[in-house]
């Protein structure tokens, strides 16, 4: 399979295009492809967070704890709590949610294994419906910005699949490895594991914000 650098450029690379020709057409600001661009790159590394003591699995638990504790601040900024000022509740928030969110990382990682079914297209899907709703409701995105959010993350995450196929090739001896199949996929061999994706799959579907197009 690619290792961590294959798959960190493969998310810059799909990254810098998708942002290059959204700036182009007039989707958005280069600044705000910015936070696209870094989408995509989390999204190209978030499959090997299965391997807990793999570099993408700290890098992306850092980075997520980072991002979502920003959401946190965010709300807690909205937050009137009488003699408390308000930036004392955001900053306790953002640091709650923190830490929270990289020991739920560690909780979560004891029941999934490595290129089960976290590696796979649906599990895609579902952290680039989670990506938008982040951006819509807790950091206030507008719809058309978070859906790009999760796109940019989703399209990063589908690209490791698909590097992860070609480097299952071994293309001079004309023959597979037997980790070709394992990523690019739509069920791993666990149907329990299966099964509860797909229904918190249709689950987060219903939270999903209205799109409006916006070009």
């Amino acid at each position: 399979m690619a290792n961590f650098d294959t798959h960190f450029h493969g998310g810059a690379v799909v990254g810098i295009v998708g942002v290059g020709l959204g700036s182009a057409f007039g989707l958005f600001s280069p600044l705000e492809g910015g936070l696209y661009l870094a989408a995509s790159i989390v999204g190209g590394l978030l499959p090997d967070i299965d391997e807990s003591n793999s570099i993408p699995s700290r890098v992306v638990q850092y980075l997520l704890a980072s991002f979502l504790s920003l959401g946190g601040i965010l709300k807690g900024l909205e937050l009137n709590i009488g003699l408390v000022p308000h930036w004392a509740v955001a900053v306790l928030i953002g640091v709650i949610s923190y830490f929270a969110i990289l020991s739920l990382f560690q909780f979560l990682q004891q029941f999934v294994r490595h290129r089960g079914v976290f590696h796979s297209i649906p599990m895609g899907i579902l952290l680039g419906i989670w990506a938008v709703e982040a951006g819509y409701y807790l950091l206030h995105l507008p719809n058309f910005q978070a859906y790009l959010l999760g796109g940019f993350l989703g399209l990063g995450f589908l690209t490791h699949l698909v590097l992860d196929e070609i480097y299952s090739v071994e293309w001079r001896k004309r023959r597979l490895k037997k980790s070709f199949g394992t990523a690019l996929k739509f069920w791993s061999n666990s149907p329990k594991a299966t099964s509860r994706l797909y229904i918190l799959l249709i689950i987060s579907l219903f939270f999903l914000p209205q799109f409006t197009f916006k070009g």
